[in-house]
């Protein structure tokens, strides 16, 4: 999975290049590798006022259809036109060919709210674990797991709760927001 370390990015799965006038955002490969092919992409107008978090506009896959949100405040500049006939360079190149929007911000201490690449790294991971215990949970109908604290002092020894929790049925164990098993 590809997070190239010169971008911002949101919990929604957006990136954001900033360049001196202007921002370059897009989805990132997490998300299209998540959507699958990519068939349209709704954009906003240009000259639309966008607000961060909020919706500007929706990517259709094959499998569903997603909302885009703002990762920061602005005024959009322009689309990527060449999308419009090839939806698929969302897929192939999100990070140069695929990108979406360019606006210009209006709110740079918004910046301060998104994520480098170590951050998205570690998120889209801890993503990709608990989707394999969703996934454990829709195939059987249970999912165990038990989360433990360390720093906790009324938890009973986390080596004992280790190994209780250490039976067939634990699908995971997390102790102080690491995986154990």
């Amino acid at each position: 999975m590809s997070v190239p370390n010169y971008l911002l990015y949101t919990k929604d799965h957006e990136w954001i290049e900033f360049r001196d006038e202007y921002a370059i955002v897009g989805i990132t490969d997490f998300a299209q590798s998540q959507l699958g092919d990519v068939i349209f992409v709704e954009f906003p107008e240009i000259g639309e006022d966008l607000h961060s978090g909020s919706s500007f506009g929706e990517v259709e896959a094959v499998k569903t259809v997603a909302d885009l949100f703002a990762p920061i405040s602005g005024k959009v500049l322009s689309v990527n036109e060449e999308i419009e006939d090839a939806p698929d360079l969302v897929n192939s190149d999100p990070y140069e060919k695929g990108w979406l929007i360019k606006i210009s911000p209006s709110k740079h201490e918004e910046k301060d709210d998104l994520m480098n690449f170590e951050e998205y790294k570690s998120f889209i991971s801890w993503m990709s674990v608990f989707q394999s215990l969703i996934d454990v949970y829709n195939n059987r109908g249970a999912c165990y797991v038990i989360l433990i604290d360390p720093d906790n002092k009324n938890d009973d020894s986390i080596l004992s709760q280790v190994e209780m929790a250490n039976r067939s049925e634990v699908d995971a164990i997390f102790v102080g927001g690491s995986l154990m098993m």
